[in-house]
């Protein structure tokens, strides 16, 4: 299947509250996909307090809002399982005691300043935790305005995993269906002129085909697609030939359950620069569209009040 590298986005609509509207910059917002889930949590502030800590607490990425000097104002569980930290020991830190990068990379000059409201930033970077260890994140800066005083929301995403499977992959071929295994990556091929598709075992377990209905050819793998998303996967499909990267976040319909998958793949062509081998690999990313999912459906809720005044912590944004 044809493909090319596409960066994929989300959009966040503003909510009916003027502080949180204020804070997003009064418009649609178009993130990386992390993002979305930042925007949310803290839209979601506008909640009781007990729902707001519910959603802040199952986020499933560490949540960080820290002033322009670095210091911490809020986080949640994940966090705290992240640093090793409690959540009181965290409130009482800055940015530079997880993050050591942030002062050598001098992140408030160029990074924190730099941004505008409603403006993003995605790094990766070392955090340190409580006791000496460190593992690497991902990280997703964004830049939002509360009363009057300008702050940063980031979400931070472990992935010493990741690095460690996309490592393996490259020193060791023998390695690299144990880190496939651990990544719910499942590898297959495409054989252009036969129009005939080649699944692995770990591909086909990901996808959950039954093997006497795995797609043969692209007329029966298009049979599987979500027909919201199976537009963007044609059109992703015909700019291939220009690209010859294909990167997509879409979502398959098998056995008539919805499973959210990420593919990558990247083609070998001919002397006449034609595709004749299409190599790639397939991701099972349903739980964590499945968790974005809820804290979006969290969007649609009226929201009136000063949500951060219910967390006893309004005063602390005041200007």
């Amino acid at each position: 299947m044809p493909g090319r590298r596409k960066k994929i986005q989300f959009q966040g609509e503003a909510v009916n509250s003027k502080e949180i509207a204020t804070a997003l910059g009064e418009s649609k917002l178009t993130q990386a996909q992390n993002i979305i889930a930042l925007q949310e949590a803290i839209k979601n502030a506008a909640e009781s307090e007990e729902r707001f800590r519910t959603v802040i607490e199952n986020l499933p990425f560490g949540v960080f809002l820290h002033d322009l000097d670095g210091k911490i104002i809020i986080v949640n569980k994940t966090s705290c399982n992240y640093t090793g930290y409690t959540k009181e020991e965290l409130l009482n830190l800055n940015v530079g005691d997880i993050d050591p990068q942030s002062v050598t990379r001098e992140d408030r000059k160029n990074i924190w300043l730099q941004l505008q409201t409603g403006d993003f930033k995605q790094i990766e970077s070392v955090h340190r935790r409580k006791d000496g260890t460190k593992y690497i994140a991902e990280i997703n800066i964004n830049a939002i305005t509360l009363k009057g005083k300008p702050l940063l929301l980031a979400i931070a995403q472990d992935i010493t995993k990741r690095k460690m499977a996309e490592k393996a992959l490259i020193e060791s071929e023998n390695n690299h269906q144990k880190a496939f295994e651990i990544a719910a990556i499942g590898q297959w091929k495409y054989y252009c002129r036969k129009d005939l598709y080649e699944w692995s075992e770990r591909a086909i377990k990901v996808i959950g085909f039954d093997k006497e209905n795995i797609p043969q050819n692209w007329e029966s793998y298009q049979k599987s697609f979500h027909p919201d998303d199976k537009e963007l996967i044609l059109k992703t499909v015909d700019e291939f030939r220009t690209t010859g990267v294909f990167e997509i976040e879409h979502r398959l319909i098998i056995n008539g359950k919805i499973k959210w998958v990420k593919t990558i793949s990247h083609a070998e062509t001919n002397d006449n620069s034609k595709e004749t081998e299409i190599f790639g690999i397939i991701q099972d990313i349903t739980d964590r569209k499945l968790a974005e999912e809820k804290l979006a459906r969290f969007l649609q809720r009226p929201a009136d009040e000063d949500p951060f005044a219910r967390l006893g912590c309004g005063a602390r944004f005041r200007a």
